[in-house]
């Protein structure tokens, strides 16, 4: 089990054309998470298919596969009307925290 606390890196972490990118993950995702909670709480699936569709985008496109992979396994399970269990969340939105606090340090 992995925790917020624990580095996770683009697998383009060390190219410099994505370097400077990163920076952005770190204000970008409290937004996520905060927008998850508050579709959540409405019980906003549109909302969820929504973000979880441009969080499967934005974070594969930068090179975290893991977070991506989540995000579709949601996003598809939503789309067919399937409650994802809450430590499928929990993982999304670790995932998202390490990621954050990984490139927040550089």
């Amino acid at each position: 089990m992995h925790t917020s606390e624990q580095p996770m890196y683009s697998i383009y972490h060390n190219d410099p054309l994505y370097r400077s990118l990163f920076a952005s993950f770190s204000d970008r995702a409290s937004h996520y998470i905060q927008k998850i909670d508050d579709a959540c709480s409405h019980h906003d699936t549109a909302a969820l298919v929504t973000l979880l569709h441009e969080i499967k985008g934005v974070y594969g496109n930068y090179g975290f596969p893991v977070i991506a992979e989540i995000a579709k396994t949601l996003e598809d399970e939503l789309k067919n009307n399937i409650t994802p269990p809450t430590p499928k969340w929990m993982a999304l939105k670790d995932n998202i925290k390490r990621v954050a606090n990984t490139y927040q340090r550089h």
